[in-house]
């Protein structure tokens, strides 16, 4: 589809930008925060002069928010960040679900989880990243517990092993494997890109991006060994490796396990330049590494820069600069919460005015 503002009004002495009207403002805002159309008292706001300013673009916000719509937004917003559609027909060992089976049950269990982190009670960011809740349905309740729900459908369930938040779901670890093995380098290259906004290059063209076979007589830590040991991979891989280590406890379903071939798992590991002092350093385990994610101002910038992107449809621009600022401030100034960072994006320029345009 074609978005068109039709009518706007004078343009602002100091940039020329164009505030945008009240039926602007109700696309704008419904489309943002629906996906669809505006409702009829959004559109009586409009024809009542109720959506002139900023602040009436927050009540209206805040309102809309409140709607289970809001739910599909957030839906489609995590899907194309966390690239969900590639869990799509995945296969992988050591279940008997069908694929279709397996990655329906899984992203409607990451689907319940973040559901309940946005729209549950004292939603924020560092909750996004720490909770210990799992959403499980008979199947996956089977295949992570060993035994079924107390209530047919999905429910939130403490497993019985470690969780810490998102990067721990199921959907993500079983996402972010091979389909015999786990994969450091894709959980690394994810954390890095996708949750700390830290650009990784791609490997040289010279370079066999093969994974090493299965080998039941070492863990995946000793077989993606050679990385550092390789002149010619170790530059980037010291900055990679350490975090995917740190996952090592997951396997390909994203199930716990102590031990991996008889062996002990090492989930040791480290962050590095990562722009964040209190991020960055040796780590133990998973949790210690999840833990500082968690209340990273990094990956908390990280979060509502992806947000800004979404709702605008684009990347940022230098003349972003100041607009993204603002959301980044007050999302950080609301103890990160999760519905303050959508309502922040509504209070930009970006979003209240046009570039000024030139005259035809």
């Amino acid at each position: 589809f074609l978005y068109r503002v039709d009518s706007l009004r004078s343009p602002t002495t100091e940039s020329g930008a164009m505030a945008l009207g009240a039926y602007e403002l109700a696309a704008r805002l419904s489309f943002s925060l629906w996906g669809s159309v505006p409702d009829q008292p959004l559109l009586d706001a409009a024809t009542q002069g109720r959506l002139v300013t900023a602040a009436d673009v927050e009540r209206e916000a805040r309102r809309m928010l409140d709607d289970t719509r809001a739910h599909d937004i957030v839906r489609d917003f995590s899907e194309q960040w966390l690239g969900l559609s590639r869990l799509d027909g995945a296969v992988r060992t050591g279940t008997e679900l069908e694929p279709g089976a397996l990655d329906d049950a899984l992203q409607a269990s990451l689907q319940g989880y973040l559901d309940a982190t946005y729209f549950g009670k004292a939603g924020t960011f560092e909750k996004l990243f720490s909770d210990p809740s799992v959403w499980v349905d008979g199947s996956l309740s089977q295949l992570y517990c060993g035994v079924a729900p107390a209530a047919p459908g999905f429910e939130a369930q403490t497993l019985p092993e470690p969780r810490f938040g998102l990067l721990t779901q199921p959907a993500l670890l079983a996402l972010l494997s091979h389909a015999d093995q786990t994969a450091p380098v894709i959980r690394s290259v994810f954390v890095r890109e996708r949750i700390l906004c830290l650009q990784v290059a791609p490997p040289p063209p010279t370079v066999n991006a093969v994974p090493p076979d299965p080998d039941p007589s070492a863990t995946t830590r000793e077989r993606f060994r050679q990385h550092t040991e390789q002149p010619a991979c170790s530059g980037c891989h010291q900055l990679i490796d350490g975090i995917g280590f740190g996952f090592e406890r997951y396997d390909q379903l994203g199930r716990y396990r102590a031990t991996e071939n008889g062996l002990d798992v090492d989930e040791s590991g480290n962050l590095l330049q990562t722009g964040d002092d209190a991020l960055d350093g040796a780590f133990t385990t998973s949790a210690e590494m999840l833990e500082r994610i968690s209340k990273s101002s990094v990956a908390r910038d990280c979060l509502a820069t992806n947000w800004y992107r979404y709702t605008f449809g684009r990347q940022e621009a230098p003349e972003d600069t100041c607009s993204l600022g603002q959301v980044k401030e007050r999302f950080a100034a609301a103890g990160g919460d999760l519905k303050e960072l959508i309502v922040a994006l509504t209070q930009t320029d970006s979003f209240l005015y046009r570039p000024a345009m030139e005259a035809p």
